[in-house]
């Protein structure tokens, strides 16, 4: 799973950069705040799956570390 999230997660700066590359590249005050929103999205977006997989890795360990001490019981 935690290799699924890490492609998630570059997928997702990878959209947020090219959002802001097209903003940067039009003159429309309009469409520039949309890209600069798609941007913002994106990258909200790949945080989140940041979080998901920090706390994945938490509960792995955790499972992991109570496997081990109940082998030793």
């Amino acid at each position: 799973m935690l290799l699924k999230l890490s492609r998630h997660i570059s997928a997702c700066y990878a959209r947020a950069a090219e959002c802001k590359s097209r903003g940067e590249k039009v003159t429309d005050p309009e469409l520039k705040t949309d890209f600069l929103t798609l941007e913002n999205s994106w990258t909200h977006l790949a945080r989140s799956y940041e979080c998901v997989e920090s706390l994945e890795r938490f509960l792995l360990s955790a499972y992991s570390y109570k496997e081990r001490e109940n082998r030793t019981k």
